[in-house]
């Protein structure tokens, strides 16, 4: 079936119209159209908006949400527009952040989740254990919506993906999603879920659900254990920060995912130096998160040639396009003091870890970033 693209082209055709009605409307009115740069009063701030340009200005308005809406799958679209816990507890993030005592501190515990809720993250999901399974669950599907899938599509290199024999250490891995997505491509690589208990026998039932040909065949092991006090198991290839562990001689990949983001930097020093224990000298860790990029130019210097930078004239990070990295970056400090990191906040960490940054790859909404022993 030939692909329409009416609704696209109207919607095209109308901003187009519009921004004209715009312009001849500021030329009409002998008024000076302002840059986003430019902190004067805006010339119609105090004055009234005629009938034409305020439908114009309506009809962009309109038509840009619309065009956004229509090219952008709906799971990102929904995210942006619901949260449950995290709306209600954001209320009080600028009272959180204001404090004396709150605003300064790393604590988990200080948080304006923990000041709505009265109490933090992890003890409010042992308290309401519906709302624990319901994020585990949920990030079956925020997957789709950050393209995570294309690290195993070639957004990582062929070299990157195990080929022969290969046990794949799902480190932190909850339901392990990706690595059960990664596993049914490929007939060669054995999956180990590594995480705390709770959610070890969470994905026990998810991969019996989803993926029992997997289970059946003896091709994923499910092992609890607690990233901050011991290492993963010894012997792989590579560590995905995304996690799972198995038996020394046979693991040979590992993944870290949306787990480094949770931490401060000492308690994720503390998870990277576990990993480091159990890698070989040719072994690869692979971490898999956002990257925050600098809004301004002088800012992308450092990461200039391995991120990629937005055309003019829209900021050198995409602004609206990448929002939902800097949203998640608001989100990880009102639950957890965290945040997401930049390219240079990355490669520092590593290092104190005792690893040795290689590369950043685009993987979508993620990226990748590849760290070696030195």
């Amino acid at each position: 079936m030939e692909a329409s693209f009416a609704e696209l082209d109207a919607l095209v055709a109308l901003i187009t119209s519009a921004v004209q009605d715009v312009k001849a409307e500021y030329r009409r009115l002998q008024y000076e159209f302002p840059s986003l740069d430019d902190t004067k009063p805006h010339p119609l701030d105090m004055e009234h908006t005629p009938p034409k340009l305020k439908r114009a200005v309506q009809s962009i308005h309109g038509a840009c949400a619309h065009l956004s809406t229509l090219v952008t799958t709906p799971a990102h679209t929904l995210a942006l527009r619901g949260g449950d816990e995290l709306y209600k507890s954001g209320i009080y993030l600028s009272d959180t952040l204001s404090d004396a005592v709150t605003g300064p501190s790393l604590d988990p515990s200080l948080t304006s989740f923990a000041a709505y809720y009265k109490a933090p993250l992890w003890q409010f999901w042992i308290e309401n254990p519906h709302s624990f399974e319901r994020f585990r669950f949920s990030m079956t599907g925020y997957a789709w919506l950050e393209n995570m899938y294309s690290v195993e599509k070639g957004a990582v290199p062929h070299s990157l993906t195990p080929c022969v024999c290969t046990l794949v250490n799902d480190i932190g891995g909850g339901l392990g999603h990706m690595t059960m997505h990664i596993a049914k491509l490929h007939p060669n690589i054995n999956v180990i879920i590594q995480d705390i208990e709770e959610a070890v026998n969470q994905a026990i039932g998810y991969w019996n659900g989803f993926g029992p040909e997997l289970v059946a065949n003896e091709r994923v092991d499910f092992l609890p254990f607690n990233f901050l006090q011991e290492a993963p198991v010894e012997g792989c290839d590579f560590y995905y920060d995304c996690g799972y562990e198995q038996k020394a001689n046979d693991a040979l990949c590992g993944q870290i995912k949306h787990i480094l983001h949770n931490w401060t930097d000492d308690a994720a020093n503390i998870i990277l130096t576990n990993v480091r224990k159990a890698m070989k000298p040719s072994a690869r860790v692979i971490i898999q998160g956002y990257i925050i990029q600098s809004a301004s130019e002088e800012g992308m210097e450092d990461d200039s040639d391995l991120m990629p930078r937005a055309p003019k004239p829209l900021l050198p990070n995409y602004g609206e396009g990448h929002v939902i990295r800097y949203y998640m970056d608001i989100v990880m400090m009102e639950l957890l003091n965290s945040q997401q990191r930049t390219l240079v906040e990355y490669k520092r960490l590593g290092e104190s870890a005792g690893l040795e940054f290689v590369k950043a790859y685009d993987c979508g909404e993620l990226s990748a970033l590849e760290f070696k022993l030195p």
